[in-house]
């Protein structure tokens, strides 16, 4: 059984939380899913008994780790490996070399900072599930161009690992 605890702030999500595994037992099968593992890890600390020390079918993971679970058999399937941040910030460099050397990002291309940027910028575009930017035929030519060089390198990105998790599940 699957159940989705939710409140508003980041505070009373905790709260949220912390009342609902409280009413678990330490041995029954929970999984917490947080911001970062780290987070959904502070959460179970919180509720742990001191005297025990334990939960011990209480698994903790982020919402990137579940999807990347989830999706494997998918991205095994078709021979990809899934990448984080600083891959995707290299592909960006190979990106903004390849755009037409006339636009606003070339003129840009070499200052410090720039593909890591590109590389923000074209992750939330891609995750929004966004191929074309109205007006913006630079910002639209480097999302294909990422897309041509994680297709040659074989990898996925955070927007492809989330868009086939749900297929996979």
């Amino acid at each position: 059984m699957h159940e989705v605890v939710t409140a508003t702030s980041a505070e009373a999500r905790r709260a949220v939380a912390c009342a609902w595994l409280t009413s678990r037992a330490p041995a029954e099968e929970v999984v917490v899913l947080g911001a970062t593992s780290d987070a959904a890890g502070e959460v179970i600390r919180a509720v742990i008994d001191p005297r025990t020390g334990a939960g011990f079918g209480w698994h903790r993971t982020s919402l990137g780790r579940l999807a990347a679970e989830y999706a494997q058999p998918l991205l095994v399937a078709r021979g990809l490996a899934p990448v984080g941040a600083l891959p995707i910030t290299a592909l960006c460099a190979r990106v903004l070399r390849r755009l037409p050397r006339d636009g606003r990002l070339a003129a840009v291309a070499e200052q410090p900072g720039v593909p890591r940027a590109l590389a923000r910028t074209l992750t939330e575009l891609r995750q929004a599930r966004v191929t074309a930017v109205e007006g913006d035929a630079e910002l639209t030519a480097a999302l294909a161009l990422l897309d041509e060089e994680l297709a040659r390198a074989r990898l996925a990105d955070r927007a492809l690992v989330f868009a086939l998790a749900p297929e996979a599940a």
